[in-house]
């Protein structure tokens, strides 16, 4: 995943799903699907104050 943006970040990101393949076929239903979805990103350094 990208983050574009001004200043320089450190971001980490992870998900877990429930009843899906490692690979999801295009086209397949699925059911009962659930996704948790985490991303935590913090900016390192000075605000960059620039108009």
């Amino acid at each position: 995943m990208r983050f574009p943006g001004t200043g320089e970040r450190e971001s980490l990101s992870h998900s877990h799903r429930d009843h899906l393949p490692e690979v999801v076929a295009p086209g397949r239903d699925y059911h009962d699907v659930t996704v948790d979805y985490r991303l935590r990103t913090r900016l390192l350094g000075p605000p960059d104050r620039t108009p």
